[in-house]
């Protein structure tokens, strides 16, 4: 039961939120992820490399999206 009321709020908002607001978003979570993988890299050079690495696919992600 809570998790069709979750479901149903979840595609309300899917629904009523622009694609480029979705692309902005991803945009800007590549980025942080990426940040913290560059400070993170010093400590640990496998969990910064991941973290990078999700964060340029974000970014690039995001890029192609909107030039498509």
């Amino acid at each position: 039961m809570i998790d069709e009321i979750f479901e149903l709020g979840l595609d309300i908002v899917v629904e009523f939120v622009p694609n480029s607001v979705w692309r902005v978003l991803a945009f800007v979570a590549g980025v942080v992820i990426m940040a913290a993988g560059l400070i993170t890299f010093n400590e640990s050079a496998w969990t910064g490399g991941l973290l990078i690495a999700v964060g340029m696919c974000l970014l690039a992600g995001s890029v192609i999206s909107s030039i498509l």
